[in-house]
């Protein structure tokens, strides 16, 4: 029996008028993990959850047949075409048959049916890890460098399931310390099928630092066209504590490994290395070497770190030989990010022999250099006769939410050539606010994928989280925003439950009555607020405010636009986008008591019709920008994020390139290009400002999405969201979120 859109509605209707507080559906999505085509034969793979009566089949979006297996799970087979097949569930009850959603769709593959690796999945590359803390690691991974196209990836830690999305990371906090852990990770087709794994081992280190020597089984062939880097060196801090340093290398996805005297110390993407605990007056020789993605590395660099070595400040250290000690009441405090009343730190000072003269105190990071958003002072930073002080310190939150971690400062005293020094440790503890993000734009921000790719299944791409939340807008209509007052409204804005966990189509709303949302499209955000999850420990709130067809071009639409302010200027439309991303913005920072991280825009073919608007598109992107930084209420960041001098990152993407049989939109003509090039160069005409490049998310890689290739399809907007991610870390890190 085929189940249609219309009965599918009528049911809802039903369910209103009954008061059903239950979900219209009698079951669960199933899980469809293969689909062969084989001589005009299609078998296909399904798991459900719940006991079935059988199965409606539908391919490219229309009903093929229905089948009648009664087993949980099992491969079923008929006559049938190539093509994109969803499976739906059907149960009987008393109150006769029910039906699931349709399950994500899966690409038909040709082939014979059987096997679990798919020698078409290329293996990922550069896996590796960057130890935080004792307990603390992140995993990284590159996408598979043979032409392949991965879908997915899964990550094992001891055969245990860690990880499953789009994304190349994953963050560990609650490692054991001392101990060894074995990782390796897969691809995974849009089929479903597991490439072959690439492993390596991890051991974490104690508290002082990072564990001992990895053993990376990845590594690749010495290769010509990877420079090997310059100027490293390395600086003792004093006899035991000492600091490497080398020159970053050109190129996407470069990390670096570090070896001393023969053993792998660290994969790492930063460039320095801290060594808190060498032994004193000991010589060691290291090399770094950088590795691509592919795993091809370059010649090593080398340096020999000894009390005499050139860069070595060891023979400049005064002997501790004063007639004074200092003692810090605790070497550990706590440390609120952006509590009021920081902490303060006492310090201890005893003079012995008659000892007078003035002691000079400074602090300084034991590694790296101090955050712009520490703040910090002494009571007296030149001790004269005072046996006791005070170091002051408060943490401001910053514009790029905080993991917890621990910090190490250095606090020293100094005496007429002789100095003493104290470790101190900071557990910084965030701020207890969810991270809150704005997407706004036309249809590629709001998704406009292929119907039915969209796979929410559990350890499906577009699985709902926990720690995700979005406001549960209304959808884009013009019967539902038929006044303009209804734009700022706020019950107009959004359905009830108002906060739900995120899930695609996240413009689309989920009634009380359902579990879960009707429509099998995706866009980007959700994979973003995946990426964004390894870098925060609180939830995130997706604010979503896109609207297809629109831009700050005039258009049958009348004022709905994305304007900054009412204009006269001839073309241009109105304000009311914007008007509604403000409201729906404010709503949920004041509901939330969330703070305000970052804006998503993706648009610009609305305005690459009309030669007016194309050629004011900067300047009405630079309004529109300056009006959400200045009108999003204040939170508890404070006046920094808000008014001229806002820091809260704006991160644009490139328009589709795309091509395939329904049109080319492959050569950009010259308003595009007008735009584009806006695009491109965001971060010289707005502050805090990125752009993500989506030139190579096009066919044969990337299947296109509704309509046309102006749309990107289901695959690339899941890697969208992940580079959107990437384009705001470049942001955080210029800007000295450290």
């Amino acid at each position: 029996m085929k189940l249609s859109k219309i009965t599918l509605n009528l049911l809802a209707v039903i369910a209103i008028c009954l008061g059903l507080t239950t979900s219209v559906w009698g079951l669960d999505a199933p899980q469809l993990n293969r689909v062969v085509s084989d001589a005009g034969q299609i078998s296909l793979d399904y798991s459900s959850s719940q006991q079935i009566a059988g199965l409606n089949v539908y391919r490219d979006g229309s009903y093929v047949t229905t089948v009648r297996p009664t087993a949980q799970q099992g491969t079923l087979s008929f006559a049938g075409d190539p093509g994109l097949y969803c499976i739906v569930a059907i149960s009987d009850s008393v109150a006769g048959e029910q039906y699931s959603p349709c399950s994500a769709s899966v690409q038909s593959v040709a082939g014979a049916f059987g096997g679990e690796v798919n020698a078409g999945v290329g293996v990922p590359v550069g896996l590796r890890a960057e130890i935080y803390s004792a307990s603390a690691a992140e995993i990284f991974w590159s996408a598979p460098t043979d032409g392949t196209l991965a879908y997915s990836y899964r990550l094992f830690r001891d055969d245990e399931l860690v990880y499953a999305g789009n994304g190349k990371s994953h963050f560990e906090d609650s490692l054991d310390s001392g101990r060894s852990y074995r990782y390796s990770v897969s691809s995974i087709s849009s089929a479903g099928e597991q490439s072959d794994s690439l492993e390596f081992t991890l051991t974490t280190g104690n508290h002082n630092g990072a564990g001992p020597a990895q053993e990376i089984t990845d590594t690749g062939p010495v290769s010509d066209d990877i420079a090997t880097p310059n100027n490293f060196t390395g600086q003792f801090y004093s006899a035991t504590v000492a600091e490497l340093f080398w020159d970053p290398v050109p190129g996407d996805g470069i990390y670096y490994e570090l070896y001393r005297d023969g053993e792998l110390l660290a994969s790492l993407d930063g460039k320095s290395y801290f060594e808190g605990a060498l032994q004193a007056g000991s010589s060691y020789q290291y090399q770094v070497r950088a590795v691509a993605a592919s795993g091809s590395s370059s010649a090593p660099a080398t340096f020999t770190l000894s009390p005499t070595a050139t860069g070595s400040n060891t023979g400049d250290n005064p002997i501790n030989n004063a007639d004074f000690s200092i003692q810090l009441n605790s070497d550990r405090f706590i440390l609120p990010e952006g509590n009021g009343s920081g902490i303060v730190v006492p310090i201890q000072i005893k003079r012995t022999n008659n000892n007078q003269a003035d002691i000079n105190l400074t602090i300084r990071p034991e590694q790296g250099e101090f955050s712009r958003f520490l703040r910090f002072g002494f009571d007296h930073d030149t001790v004269r006769g005072e046996s006791t002080t005070n170091l002051r310190m408060w943490l401001d939150i910053a514009a790029k939410p905080l993991l917890p971690q621990e910090r190490r400062y250095i606090v020293s005293a100094e005496q007429q050539g002789s100095r003493i020094e104290r470790t101190l440790y900071l557990d910084v503890v965030p701020i207890d606010a969810p991270d809150v993000y704005l997407l706004i734009g036309q249809s590629n921000m709001e998704g406009a994928s292929e119907r039915y790719i969209k796979n929410s299944n559990p350890g499906g791409p577009d699985e709902r989280n926990s720690r995700i939340m979005q406001l549960n807008v209304r959808q884009n209509s013009t019967d539902i925003f038929d006044q303009n007052w209804k734009f700022s409204d706020e019950q107009s804005n959004v359905s009830e439950p108002r906060f739900i966990e995120a899930e695609d189509p996240l413009h689309e709303p989920r009634a009380p009555w359902q579990g879960y949302k009707e429509a099998q499209f995706i866009g980007p955000g959700l994979s973003f607020a995946k990426a964004a999850l390894a870098q925060t420990s609180k939830q995130i709130f997706l604010v979503p405010a896109a609207w297809s067809a629109s831009g700050f071009c005039g258009n049958d639409f009348g004022d709905i636009g994305w304007n900054a302010y009412s204009t006269d200027v001839a073309g241009l439309g109105g304000t009311l986008l914007a008007d509604r991303a403000l409201t729906r913005l404010n709503m949920t920072l004041r509901d939330t008591g969330g703070v305000f991280r970052g804006v998503l825009w993706h648009q610009g073919e609305a305005d690459s019709n009309n030669a007016a608007c194309a050629y004011r598109y900067q300047e009405n992107l630079q309004r529109l920008v300056t009006r959400l930084r200045d009108q999003a209420i204040g939170d508890r960041r404070g006046g920094r994020a808000r008014g001229e001098f806002s820091d809260v990152p704006f991160i644009v993407g490139t328009m589709s390139q795309g091509q395939d049989p329904r049109g080319d939109f492959s050569q950009f003509g010259e308003l595009k290009t007008v735009v584009d090039t806006v695009h491109r160069n965001i971060s010289m005409l707005i502050p805090h400002a990125a752009f993500v490049n989506n030139d190579d998310i096009r066919p044969p890689a990337y299947p296109c999405g509704d309509n046309s290739c102006i749309h990107f399809g289901g695959v690339g907007y899941r890697e969208m969201g992940y580079r959107f991610y990437q384009a705001l870390e470049t942001v955080w890190a210029t800007d000295g979120n450290n």
